[in-house]
């Protein structure tokens, strides 16, 4: 994951080095100069300075600046993620001789996020999903809720429509099921909005009720109707994996690849997108296990092997693959 790092926009923020958040709307205009259009913003208005060297999204409310995204076009550095510089450069410009810790990045529907120790402003790295046309990753960097305010809608302004050259590495992590951002709704009609609702579910998985120990998994997961916890989840989806549910194996292969609840281990990560992708029933377990073998993770570089998994995922419509074999 992120170590702790930016230059993005090197050109235009080399003289900028006492911005920061919190500056008057005049002040974020003389900064970033007078050609912008302005849209409604579900956490205030978004100012888009656009020109041909750099582009930037900034967020006023109450005619200050709460929130600023930079969109580049740099690509990603060898381990898959923003270089380090940029994202450095970023962050002490905004924030001066701030102290940022990584979190989970999941909630924000985002590749990495890092939180400012007084908890107070929140940075979040998009780079594991389409970006807007023309560019490779984003970085919004904000007081904390409105960064959470923005990562909960749909910004208007983003081209799903991703050019092939945009397009993420074969080196990213892909995250199945509901880890992903565009997840569907899990496949019962559950929400634990009550505790007796929840209960019952519990109950149910502790009776050994496959369905039931899978949705206990994803409330942990999530934090829906409990606290979040991710060796909970784990603990749950082990034992839904465990009864032969494929989503479950596969999202229990996703905790292993992404290190959420347990230690990272592709060893173990493929293990389980295997025994899902061969049941036949769930696609982007199939996605996985051919990216595990064109990258060599958990096991040796195979890309006959991999090719043959990607294609059968491709020809049942799961996008990933059909980008990976493209």
């Amino acid at each position: 994951m992120l170590r702790t790092s930016i230059a993005f926009v090197c050109l235009c923020f080399a003289a900028s080095a006492d911005a920061k958040l919190g500056e008057t709307l005049p002040q974020v205009i003389k900064r970033f100069g007078r050609s912008y259009t302005i849209e409604s913003d579900a956490a205030g208005k978004r100012y888009r300075f656009d020109s041909e060297k750099f582009r930037v999204d900034v967020i006023v409310y109450n005619n200050v600046s709460v929130s600023e995204t930079y969109f580049s076009d740099h690509p990603l550095a060898a381990s898959g993620e923003p270089p380090n510089d940029i994202v450095r450069g970023v962050l002490s410009t905004n924030v001066p001789k701030a102290r940022w810790v990584e979190i989970e990045a999941a909630p924000f529907k985002a590749g990495s996020a890092l939180e400012f120790a007084d908890h107070e402003h929140i940075a979040v790295l998009r780079y594991t999903e389409p970006q807007p046309e023309g560019f490779i990753w984003t970085m919004t960097l904000g007081l904390a809720n409105s960064v959470r305010t923005l990562s909960n809608s749909t910004s208007p302004s983003v081209n799903r429509s991703v050019p092939a050259s945009t397009a993420t590495p074969a080196s990213t992590p892909f995250t199945p099921s509901f880890f992903s951002p565009a997840a569907s709704t899990p496949r019962s009609d559950f929400s634990p909005s009550a505790s007796v609702r929840l209960e019952d579910i519990r109950a149910k998985a502790e009776r050994g009720d496959r369905e039931s120990e899978y949705q206990l998994g994803i409330c942990y997961y999530k934090g829906d109707g409990v606290a979040k916890d991710f060796a909970e989840a784990v603990k749950w989806l082990r034992k839904a994996a465990e009864h032969n549910d494929a989503e479950a194996q596969s999202d229990l292969g996703a905790c292993y690849y992404n290190g959420y609840g347990v230690a990272k281990d592709y060893v173990e990560a493929i293990k389980w997108f295997r025994k899902a992708a061969e049941q036949g029933s769930y696609v982007p377990a199939q996605t996985m296990v051919g990216l595990c073998y064109r990258n060599g993770q958990g096991v040796p570089k195979d890309y006959v092997e991999a090719y043959k998994w990607l294609l059968l995922a491709a020809a049942r419509g799961e996008e990933h693959a059909k980008k990976s074999i493209s």
